[in-house]
């Protein structure tokens, strides 16, 4: 899909994110809604967090919100950075094979 087109989802997309995380609406969900690719909804949540507080979760579920406190941001932060350690962590023991 253009840039432009997702542009013009934008607003569309605010409308479908709860502010809780118990309701967060799923990638697959966002998707079938908006006809855009699983890319797509994930560039365009990137968009929307220069301006808004979007989280997302991989677990109970998944989806997306948008947090409405700083407990709720500093939780997703947190999150990311267990990810990131566990990515550093397999990249590190990947490296092992070849060298």
């Amino acid at each position: 899909m253009r840039k432009k087109n997702m542009e013009a989802l934008l607003p569309r997309i605010l409308d479908l994110l709860s502010h809780t995380e118990s309701n967060a609406i799923s990638g697959s969900d966002i998707m079938a809604y908006t006809g855009l690719t699983r890319r797509e909804v994930t560039d365009l949540m990137v968009k929307l967090r220069e301006t808004y507080p979007v989280c997302s979760k991989v677990h109970d579920g998944g989806g997306y919100w948008i947090a409405t406190t700083n407990n709720e941001i500093s939780r997703y932060i947190g999150q990311l950075d267990r990810r990131i350690s566990g990515i550093k962590r397999t990249m590190a023991l990947m490296t092992e094979h070849i060298n």
